[in-house]
């Protein structure tokens, strides 16, 4: 198979191909961390593709020695926090807000055939209770938790992206694990 970095050299050089490439391979991952980040489908969607298009309108400076990924996240990474402090700028949403039917994954929904119906009801709730808890917490804090947990980046990469040295990346974990055990401190 050939690399995220050969494929993005390729697409420096015009080739259609390649970026669709990396759209199948990253695609839907990208779509579903920026989901977790703005917690609105529409708006991921449009932040997904704006996310590729910068790929393709960045592509010349694009340095082969940096792993793919850690680029592209940092772009996505940076569209998610530009959206975030311009919403903030039009209106105040407050964080107890229901968060509505579009918010349910396919784990939501689809029943475990293993599970009686109080398991299932629980389950749902600590999962809803973790995405509120998750966007709750500041910004920078959201962003470490969303890189980590679910994308499964390493606290170096995750400096990478958000531009930050590896103490603050893991400061910000600290004071993130540290106020999502209190907002799900019933779980416990």
């Amino acid at each position: 198979m050939v690399s995220d970095e050969r494929l993005m050299e390729r697409v420096k050089s015009g080739d259609a191909e390649a970026f669709d490439a990396l759209w199948q391979r990253h695609g839907k991952a990208i779509f579903n961390f920026i989901y977790r980040f703005v917690g609105d489908r529409q708006e991921a969607e449009d932040l997904t593709q704006e996310t590729f298009v910068r790929v393709l309108q960045n592509a010349p400076s694009f340095n082969s020695h940096q792993r793919w990924t850690t680029w592209v996240y940092h772009i996505a990474t940076n569209l998610c926090i530009d959206t975030h402090r311009k919403a903030q700028h039009r209106q105040a949403v407050s964080l107890d807000e229901c968060l509505g039917e579009d918010d349910q994954t396919l784990g939501d929904i689809l029943p475990d055939p293993q599970a009686n119906t109080e398991e299932m009801a629980q389950q749902r709730a600590l999962r809803r209770d973790i995405r509120r808890a998750i966007r709750a917490l500041p910004m920078e804090q959201r962003m470490v938790v969303l890189l980590s947990q679910y994308q499964g980046m390493t606290y170096q990469e995750i400096a990478e992206v958000m531009g930050c040295p590896l103490g603050t990346v893991k400061s910000r974990m600290h004071h993130a694990l540290k106020a999502l055990r209190a907002a799900l401190k019933e779980w416990m």
